[in-house]
């Protein structure tokens, strides 16, 4: 294999043969190690050079550092770092010195057989030039002596021709917990197994891993996350006892049985939303089905759901009161009153991917810095709503409390439960909600197909306008495809039921119900959050996904969506509201499970309305945003003097009302915001 081959370029192999003469100059031996030369035995892509030497380690990495024209970086009090930028590319070098009193006594110390080899740096070098290292990789012990140039005591490139993961010794989990967490990240990033000893030592002492540093912890679970197959890496650190000790938040989840229509307990829906959203994004890529996937994306075998019989177990006749769930029956406006508080969701997961920096040798950057791996809210420009519900303005009346639902196709408020506000929906005054035989209300409608219209064909359509308006918002900068399956996201995804199981109550006639889940689950994600040392734009991005996953869903169900409910939906988000809106439809596919694609094809689905509303809430917001959030005709600061107030809460709140009234056509200057303000003010008095 030739350097080229193993896509080293020729500025690379340049500073390597550099490197190798300093080296050279300094009378120092230098090995190559870790996960540099695992990586070429495996034949991927190196993204860093792990060395060792038994010099002195600050002193040859500076002086390296002004050969190469590079700068130094101390990492720790051992090791060191050169890094080389050239025509937009870094070439980084780490130095450390060898542990022990020999290299074998170094590799002996380290985690796994497959990063315990060494070989020559000018020897390994000298092979890419030459071409034969592919004898290596092709596990020929012949040819011109490459077995024989790797120092290998504890028989790695065995297992690295068998492409598995072994421990040293018995004790390398005790010595470092994180490295439970590292092992299942490099299967999941090699393709990989782990041999059953070193997976029955991670099942013993599983219970250290809260002992490693959270920022350490961060980044192995989030390179985990950022491949696809989430679900699957998910329920084998469940297998290895490792998920619940990460979040223990879940452990009362297991086994929680839900409403029909879900498929699965708690849990196991909580998984599966992971995959869905993997699926989603996966269909609107593609806009449609064309190709997809039958069922849920591939997962280990799955446990048998409720006891086996394929749904929760429900009573023959008895009225389906869950909280939790997209309408599974009859469609929408017809026959079904829908109790669900759980409307499918969607998160976002801007974090950007990181480069295997070589496992095997100390571990380097315990100290994370957060750099932006979310991008802020660039798009209507209002202020934060501080917790990520949905605020409620003094004077402004809840259009949840006290109201009769008449229509069935909607989604059901408790009787004599007032509507907290979170998930309210904005139903036009003096408007009876019969849910049968809709007149069309304009272009505020979710735009279903009636009566002979093929389900399938109108959800293809549907999807491929969806991936045009995303693609827009891209171009508008308020978006970014791959943020939906971003690891932030796909954690969003996981815990956005996470409420549940504190909220679960079996009513009078064995009806399970979740009251007000999102806003329970808000602080038991924060909490979690915050435990895995996530940023504050990974934090508030959960945040707001837990709080308002079931908003667009529930928006779904109603006759007519208004301009107010759409212009209130996207000030609580901002430009996060295309993801939760995208998640409610991922939280929909997992809510059905193995049964989803069957479902979408029946007359009665509330699929196709459920993605005619995600269309409308992005058309809107993509499109149309200059109506939906115009630009303010007066400021806080003139509000305050021309009305002669006070700062405060009530400020806000005039602003808002002003705001409203301005999307709704109702004022255009500012003096009529003025007058209104004033009007409103004597109104409260």
């Amino acid at each position: 294999m030739k350097a080229e081959e193993h896509n080293l370029d020729t500025n690379t192999l340049h500073l390597l043969r550099q490197t190798i003469q300093h080296f050279r100059e300094h009378n120092q031996r230098a090995y190559l190690t870790g996960g540099s030369l695992r990586n070429l035995l495996l034949g991927e892509p190196c993204g860093d050079w792990d060395i060792v030497t038994d010099g002195n380690v600050p002193l040859l990495a500076r002086s390296l550092a002004d050969k190469l024209a590079g700068y130094y970086v101390h990492l720790h009090d051992k090791a060191s770092r050169v890094v080389v930028k050239h025509e937009g590319q870094e070439t980084i070098i780490d130095i450390a010195p060898i542990k022990g009193n020999s290299i074998e006594e170094d590799l002996g110390q380290r985690d796994f057989t497959i990063n315990a080899i060494a070989a020559p740096l000018a020897e390994i070098v000298q092979l890419l030039e030459t071409g034969n290292v592919v004898v290596a990789l092709a596990g020929t012990r012949g040819g011109v002596g490459t077995r024989d140039i790797l120092i290998d005591p504890l028989n790695g490139f065995a297992d690295i021709q068998a492409r598995q993961i072994k421990a040293v010794d018995d004790n390398v989990f005790k010595h470092d917990p994180l490295r439970m967490l590292r092992a299942v990240r490099l299967k999941t990033r090699y393709r990989l197994t782990i041999e059953p000893e070193t997976e029955n030592l991670i099942k013993r002492d599983a219970r250290l891993l809260p002992l490693a540093a959270p920022e350490r912890i961060h980044d192995e679970l989030y390179a985990i996350l950022e491949s696809d197959g989430a679900t699957v890496q998910l329920r084998y650190l469940d297998a290895l006892g490792l998920f619940t000790v990460l979040i223990p938040e879940f452990i009362p989840a297991r086994g929680m049985r839900q409403p029909s229509p879900h498929y699965w307990d708690v849990l196991e829906h909580s998984l599966e939303s992971v995959g869905a959203l993997e699926r989603l994004v996966g269909m609107i890529q593609r806009g449609g089905y064309a190709g997809d996937h039958k069922g849920p994306l591939p997962t280990l075998p799955h446990p048998r759901p409720y006891g086996g019989e394929g749904r929760p177990e429900v009573e023959e006749g008895r009225p389906d009161k869950g909280e939790d769930r997209p309408d599974v029956g009859v469609d929408a406006g017809k026959g079904r009153s829908d109790k669900g508080e759980g409307r499918p969701d969607v998160g976002v997961d801007a974090g950007k991917g990181r480069s295997d920096k070589g496992e095997g040798r100390p571990d380097v950057g315990e100290g994370r810095s957060d750099k932006g791996e979310g991008r802020s809210d660039k798009g209507d420009g209002r202020p934060d709503k501080g917790d990520g519900r949905p605020d409620v303005e003094e004077g402004r009346p809840d259009k949840g409390e006290g109201r009769s639902d008449k229509g069935e196709g909607r989604p059901d408020v408790e009787e004599g439960r007032p509507d907290k506000g979170d998930n309210r929906l904005e139903v036009e005054e003096g408007r009876s909600d019969k849910g049968e035989g809709r007149s069309d209300k304009g272009d505020n409608r979710p735009d279903v197909g009636e009566g002979g219209t093929d389900e399938v064909d109108a959800g293809l359509d549907t999807l491929a306008e969806i991936r045009t308006l995303l693609r827009e918002a891209e171009q508008q900068g308020i978006f970014q495809f791959d943020s939906l399956t971003a690891p932030r996201m796909k954690l969003a995804a996981l815990l956005h039921d996470v409420g549940k199981p504190i909220t679960y109550f079996t009513g009078a006639d064995g009806n399970i119900h979740f009251y007000d889940h999102p806003q329970a689950g808000i602080p038991l994600a924060q909490q979690i959050m915050t435990r895995l040392s996530a940023g504050t734009q990974d934090r508030r991005l959960v945040q707001l996904v837990v709080a308002h996953h079931m908003r667009p869903g529930q928006l779904a169900h109603l006759d007519t969506v208004t301009p107010r409910a759409i212009r209130r939906y996207f000030v609580d988000l901002g430009p996060v509201g295309i993801h939760v809106a995208l998640f409610s439809l991922a939280d929909h596919i997992a809510t059905l499970g193995p049964v989803w694609d069957e479902y979408t094809k029946r007359p009665d689905s509330s699929w196709e309305r459920h993605l005619a509303l995600v269309r409308l809430l992005l058309t809107r917001y993509v499109r149309e945003r200059e109506s939906i959030l115009p630009a303010r005709l007066v400021g806080p600061e003139e509000l305050m003097r021309r009305l002669k107030l006070e700062p405060g809460p009530l400020i806000g709140q005039l602003l808002e009302y002003i705001a409203e009234a301005q999307a709704e056509g109702q004022i255009h200057s500012k003096e009529e915001a003025l007058w209104l303000a004033e009007e409103k003010l004597h109104g409260r008095k």
